[in-house]
């Protein structure tokens, strides 16, 4: 036996198998191969005639003469690799024709245990055939491998074992050609050979694989087939014997839902009740019946489909208790609706059969009569969107049926469902001309000439023309009118045609509600914003203002403009802003805030000095005043006092506002700026200085007065340490005093002693001579 995976050809008959043979003697084939169960015979196969084959061959016509039944198939399935067809629905296509090339092996059985036992997961067959058995040992609904990587993926695969005999081939032939028509039936193949059909047909050998399909190079079961005699196109002709003659079940042709009341009539019948679907249908339906209808003769029935076979219609029906059987329609009288009401009316209508296929009845509503009983020889559906008046209602136990008259003048029974009436227009009004943007970004809106969508025979077909080319255009709104889908707008393009559409393909713009010219200087408040700026006015009131802005207020935050007017829209008020840069924009007013210098609650002329302390600060400087006091002192400051860290500085005026304490301090070279005197450390200002002249006697028994050159301690920078040098070298010296200056620390006097050097100290450290 010859098999081909997917990744190269195995020959089997080459690999010694007497290990396997032992181990089978040990433990049984289903053991080793994972088998899932044994099935019985699907189904019963049926002997053929001569007079159903058509090509001529000696081994048939054998067949036929003998006798000959088909065994039906045995399953047995194993665990081999599970992969799923690549066809569409995943379904096989068609059945590969195998011969094992085994001279020596006539049994299926022993095949299939080589196969089964040896390990081949990957190389296998889903069906093995002799004269007495077909032993499918995997699944059909999956693939296998055994025709190459483009046969596997395909068909269902089986082999031919060698026969000992005429009428052991015979009689393994009969089993094959059965076998593939059982396939056809169960995957609903058209049997064709695909040597016949350059390779698109249901019936392949694995020369056919090889010659049309590739990946493999073998030819059988071609020479087998041939050294009794036999062919492909007689097999093909003995598989369609089978298919129609080979003890399959009846095909149902025709399975619809169905409802209308019948009484059993059994009076010259004897109709047989199945439960699970029409007679010889099923495995269940194939005996003849062992509950007949003539129980129920008489009785009234309701019934629920209609089923068709070769042999017969047949319908379900559910008596009084509740069964539900299936019988020969033959076996039932249709009791026909009772028309409940009727009336005669005139209105325009028409037919609407998207999703319907609604039959024509001539002489009334369906199932009144004879002559609307059985499905209806013209259908509604030929004539669907057409316009039509009606005529008359009538209702049954099914619903409201209409009388119709089409175009043609033809009338005819139907379905009211299957109608439709126009829709009626409600509140029509002027839009006065005002200018619209057409907005199709994700519709496709259609455009009607004579009216709004579905209000006339012209608007009931979709549109042949959208309004999607015109997106983003302005156009004209004229009118505006309402029905049960939607509201219409007619609009006036910008090539001049005229139209109606759904008014939520447009957008109108938003109205200026109130405006004024009142100007006023504001600040940018855009620390949580990120607001839009638009040239031409505020947004959504005109086709430019109406997409996002491509320009936002964020780069000018804390930035001075002026308002130059305002307008309101149902959205917000919006101003008309210049900016420093002589830039003017519309913006949403919450972006702004009121422009406010902080006032100057409080200002002192002042003379002290004092040091700037930078260490862990970065003042900004400002040249005409406390910052945002005026316009020049708003902005950050360009220059700061950090570079001036550690230097001494003159105060000369102080000013108070909400934000701080401001110092108006004069820099060592010259230049004045006003910064925040947390900025600063002020020295000890003089409150009082007096040129004087008197003898003082220095007296530090019992004090350490420092010495200080420049001025009182803690009045400079030169002056804020502690003296290197003290009065108590001078103690009980007299010397002179010629200023005394007060601050508020203490008094201060600047003392000329006897080596004619002068010095500030303490006051408290000198007695003064009397």
């Amino acid at each position: 036996m010859k098999l081909v995976g997917y990744y190269g050809r195995i020959d089997m008959n080459k690999i010694v198998k007497v290990a396997t043979a032992s181990v089978v003697g040990l433990i049984s084939a289903a053991v080793l191969a994972g088998y899932t169960g044994v099935g019985s015979p699907k189904v019963n196969a049926a002997v053929i005639t001569q007079s159903e084959l058509h090509t001529g061959s000696s081994i048939n016509s054998y067949i036929a003469n003998n006798k000959i039944q088909p065994v039906g198939i045995t399953k047995e399935l194993h665990t081999f690799q599970m992969f799923k067809y690549n066809t569409s629905g995943n379904k096989p296509v068609g059945v590969v024709f195998h011969y094992t090339d085994n001279a020596s092996n006539y049994s299926a059985r022993n095949e299939a245990n080589y196969e089964i036992n040896g390990g081949w997961k990957n190389a296998f067959v889903h069906t093995f055939i002799d004269a007495g058995t077909i032993l499918n040992i995997h699944d059909t609904n999956y693939g296998c491998w055994g025709s190459g990587p483009q046969g596997n993926k395909r068909f269902v695969q089986f082999e031919l074992v060698t026969a000992r005999s005429r009428n052991d081939f015979a009689h393994s032939i009969s089993n094959a050609a059965w076998y593939v028509a059982y396939l056809a039936h169960e995957y609903g193949w058209n049997l064709t050979l695909a040597s016949q059909h350059n390779g698109s047909g249901t019936l392949w050998t694995h020369y056919d694989v090889t010659h049309y399909l590739g990946g493999t190079d073998h030819t059988d079961p071609i020479a087998y087939l041939n050294s009794w005699g036999y062919n492909t196109s007689q097999f093909l002709d003995l598989a369609k014997a089978y298919f129609d003659y080979g003890g399959f079940y009846d095909t149902i042709t025709s399975n619809v839902a169905k409802t209308y009341n019948a009484t059993i009539s059994e009076n010259n019948r004897n109709d047989g009740l199945y439960a699970t679907g029409p007679y010889y249908t099923s495995d269940q339906t194939r005996v003849p019946a062992t509950v007949s209808a003539k129980t129920l003769n008489g009785q009234s029935v309701k019934v629920l489909r209609q089923a068709v076979t070769k042999r017969a219609t047949w319908v379900q029906i559910q008596t009084s208790s509740g069964a539900v059987w299936w019988m020969d329609k033959r076996g039932i009288t249709v009791d026909y609706d009772k028309v409940l009401s009727s009336r005669t009316v005139s209105y325009s209508a028409y037919l609407d059969q998207s999703y319907r296929n609604d039959g024509l009845y001539k002489d009334g509503p369906y199932m009144t009569g004879p002559s609307t009983f059985e499905f209806a020889a013209k259908h509604a559906s030929q004539y669907d969107k057409q316009p039509v008046s009606v005529l008359a209602e009538e209702t049954t136990s099914r619903g409201t049926w209409v009388k119709i008259r089409l175009s043609n003048g033809d009338t005819w029974w139907m379905d009211k469902a299957g109608i439709k009436t126009y829709d009626s227009i409600s509140g029509e009004k002027s839009l006065g001309n005002v200018t619209v943007r057409v907005t199709q970004d994700k519709r496709n809106d259609g455009l009607y000439a004579s009216g709004p969508y579905h209000t006339s025979a012209q608007t009931i077909l979709p549109a042949a023309k959208t309004l999607k080319k015109y997106n983003g255009q302005t156009a004209t709104a004229i009118r505006e009118e309402k029905t049960p889908l939607a509201t219409w707008v007619q609009i006036k393009l910008e090539d001049g045609s005229t139209w109606w559409f759904d008014e939520r393909g447009i957008t109108f713009f938003d109205s200026i509600l109130s405006k004024n010219d009142n100007t006023s200087t504001v600040i940018v408040r855009q620390d949580n914003r990120n607001d839009g700026l638009y040239a031409s006015g505020p947004y959504m009131t005109n086709n430019s203002t109406f997409v996002p802005a491509w320009k936002t207020a964020k780069k000018y935050n804390g930035q001075r403009a002026t308002v130059l007017g305002e307008e309101t829209t149902k959205r917000a008020t919006w101003v008309h802003i210049k900016f420093a840069d002589g830039s003017t924009w519309w913006m949403d007013k919450r972006g702004v805030a009121p422009f406010s210098f902080d006032k100057v609650l409080s200002t002192s002329n002042v003379s002290y000095n004092a040091q700037i302390i930078q260490n862990s600060r970065n003042d900004g400087l400002y040249h005409d005043g406390p910052y945002m006091t005026g316009e020049t002192t708003y902005a950050t400051a360009s220059k700061t006092a950090k570079p001036y860290n550690g230097q001494a500085a003159t105060v000369l005026k102080e000013e108070t506002t909400v934000k701080a304490t401001w110092v108006q301090v004069k820099l060592q070279n010259g230049s004045t700026w006003w910064m925040d005197k947390r900025g600063i450390l002020a020295f000890d200002p003089i409150s009082n200085r007096v040129n004087v002249n008197y003898k003082v006697l220095i007296n530090q028994s019992s004090r350490t007065d420092g010495l200080y050159a420049t001025g009182p301690y803690y009045t400079s920078l030169a002056t804020k340490l502690a003296a290197v040098k003290t009065a108590k070298q001078f103690n009980g010296q007299e010397a002179t005093v010629t200023v005394e200056a007060t601050t508020p620390r203490a008094t201060w006097v600047l003392v000329k002693f006897a080596n004619g050097s002068s010095w500030w100290m303490d006051k408290r450290g000198v007695t003064p001579q009397q």
